[in-house]
């Protein structure tokens, strides 16, 4: 959450919607996936490339298992599908798709010039308070390339070390929550060690950068714990193994929840069903978890074996009175 994003509406502004007899503006799009933090490759082989090949656009999406193959006619999606990188084998057919950005760090040609100015005011200034000539040298070789890039409208590794020049108003995770978006915080005791720690480790780095004369005064690299916290309306719930007071926090209400350990069967299903009658009888909900559809299903199939009987579902909603097989797994502890 102490990262520094771009605004909300980046995001949504960012996606580039496919699809089957729709025109598109060529051009337009080329020049997003580029801003979109997609690489031109002459063909693509990993997530985060696209290529363009005549009426042929290629690309991997960093959120598809496959790359995509858009057939253009003129300017008209002609046919949308999933290929397989290694072969060029066509995998499906597709009817619509939306693009999502490939990195972090969406810029506007906009934003870039401007963090280029005030990244050569901020230049400037520390020059004026450097003793040395050659401080001033470090400083100067160290930042004038990088300002050369910006001015340039050039995307490189090293941008995000000037995130707070680039963005007015750069957001937070907690940005992109909703509304009505509900935050679960894991032992915020930790949490709250983990940030100031966090916060001192990067002050010291800072520190460090300045004092060697290889960073401006002002530079902002993400937020402090502090801010996050102002940042926190949503709704809260807080999760920690002992029960204790939580410093700057004020819960409404406090529930216990108590677990155990599964037993381990061992394949003995006569055992298995016992005590999934002694559950049942007992009120309570009992759930199975596995791993995909195809494991649910066989799962309830040798269930049925034992005439055991149990319902499938992918939208699990407790209680259940019946048990219930779902897709699903518990971390290993």
């Amino acid at each position: 959450m102490k990262r520094m994003l771009p605004p909300k509406e980046y995001w949504e502004k960012y996606q580039l919607a496919f699809q089957v007899g729709e025109d598109i503006d060529v051009k337009y799009y080329l020049s997003a996936l580029v801003d979109m933090g997609y690489t031109h490759a002459s063909m693509v082989t990993t997530p985060g490339e696209f290529s363009r090949r005549g009426g042929i656009i290629d690309i991997y999406p960093m959120t598809e298992e496959h790359p995509i193959r858009i057939e253009l006619f003129d300017e008209e999606v002609d046919s949308i599908r999933y290929f397989d990188a290694d072969t060029q084998r066509s995998l499906e057919q597709l009817k619509e798709i939306t693009v999502e950005p490939a990195t972090e760090l969406l810029l506007t040609q906009e934003d870039i010039l401007s963090g280029a100015q005030k990244l050569e005011e901020a230049l400037a200034q520390s020059l004026r308070k450097r003793k040395t000539p050659e401080e001033k040298q470090i400083l100067s070789e160290t930042i004038e390339q990088d300002l050369s890039r910006l001015k340039d409208l050039e995307h490189f590794q090293e941008m995000s070390k000037y995130t707070g020049f680039l963005y007015e108003r750069p957001a937070s995770l907690l940005d992109y929550l909703p509304g009505n978006g509900l935050v679960i915080l894991d032992e915020m005791g930790r949490i709250q060690e983990s940030a100031q720690s966090l916060d001192n480790e990067e002050a010291q780095w800072y520190s460090s950068l300045l004092e060697s004369s290889k960073m401006v005064q002002n530079s902002r690299f993400s937020f402090d714990w502090q801010t996050i916290q102002d940042k926190m309306t949503h709704p809260r719930i807080y999760l920690s193994v002992f029960l204790r007071h939580i410093p700057n926090t004020n819960p409404q209400n406090i529930i216990n929840l108590s677990t155990r350990a599964m037993q381990d069967f061992h394949g003995q299903m006569h055992l298995f069903k016992n005590e999934l009658s002694r559950w049942e009888k007992s009120g309570d909900s009992v759930v199975i978890l596995a791993r995909d559809e195809e494991r649910m299903e066989k799962v309830q199939s040798i269930l049925h074996d034992y005439q055991i009987e149990a319902d499938v579902t992918k939208n699990l909603q407790l209680p259940v009175e019946t048990p219930t097989i779902t897709i699903g797994n518990f971390p290993p502890v």
